[in-house]
């Protein structure tokens, strides 16, 4: 299993999340840093042609706590679901996912889409909205899988 780290610089009209950071009231953009912890997560896999690889087509879908950075605490809650447009192949970090993220957290959602390579490192998510106190956020999240789970 894997941590994923997310930045998102978003434009937000006024939000906070839970046990964590307050997201800027008077500013039009606000970056906020949280951590997606998949060190638990319920994950389920499709292998559609049941093959056992991981082919074009093949899906993932994942179900994770958000947590807080500073705090540690539980903020909410991630729901992703991920297409393999590639074949792929983790060992060797060849492939790539295409995803859509959903964070619920308290007082709505954001909503999160873009291509997830294979293995460790940096990428970059769409945020294409939100919900409830979230309506308005847009931008990009910068997005890092880590290969250490301690971290």
């Amino acid at each position: 299993m894997r941590k994923v780290r997310l930045v998102a610089a978003c434009a937000l009209t006024s939000a906070a999340l839970t046990g964590g950071a307050v997201i800027g009231m008077n500013s039009a953009a606000a970056q906020v840093e949280i951590r997606v912890d998949l060190t638990g997560a319920r994950v389920a896999f499709v292998d559609f042609d049941r093959d056992g690889r991981t082919d074009t087509g093949d899906r993932v879908a994942v179900r994770s706590l958000v947590v807080g950075p500073a705090s540690g605490e539980r903020v909410g809650r991630g729901l992703g679901d991920c297409v393999a447009m590639t074949r792929i192949e983790v060992e060797r970090q060849r492939g790539t996912w295409a995803c859509t993220h959903v964070l619920a957290l308290a007082g709505g959602h954001i909503i999160l889409q873009g291509e997830d390579p294979a293995g460790a490192g940096p990428y970059v998510l769409a945020v294409t909205g939100g919900t409830g106190l979230y309506k308005n956020a847009r931008g990009e999240a910068d997005a890092v899988d880590l290969e250490d789970l301690d971290r």
